[in-house]
């Protein structure tokens, strides 16, 4: 575990070893994003209160709107209005999160981020 209010050098270095390795076992980004969520997580901690530094954390990732399911072109353009995107538009889409609300834990549960919790 690390204090984030006093993460030094070498805590740095041993949690940048330890997300290294965490990638090794997945077979696809979302996977190796879910571990690193989960492993900031639960090892950044305030040693004052003994709790998890973070209320929530998420992993974002850039993708062109061509590069978007059809579920999540849909998404951006209802929240672009009547404006339809450029294939190479950027949008950031959410790969793993984890927090202190159950639906904060779920990527598909999210609400706002173009996913329902339906999925």
């Amino acid at each position: 575990m690390y204090d984030l209010q006093k993460f030094t050098l070498r805590d740095m270095s041993e949690c940048g070893l330890a997300l290294r390795h965490l990638g090794n076992k997945t077979n696809s980004m979302e996977e190796a994003s879910n571990y690193i969520i989960q492993h900031l997580y639960e090892n950044l901690i305030d040693k004052q209160s003994g709790k998890n530094a973070w209320v929530l954390i998420r992993f974002f990732k850039t993708h062109s709107y061509i590069e978007l399911t059809s579920e999540l072109q849909e998404y951006a353009q209802s929240q672009l209005g009547n404006h339809l995107p450029d294939d190479s538009l950027k949008c950031l889409t959410l790969l793993a999160t984890a927090g202190e609300l159950p639906e904060w834990n779920s990527r598909h549960k999210s609400g706002g981020h173009g996913n329902s919790s339906s999925k």
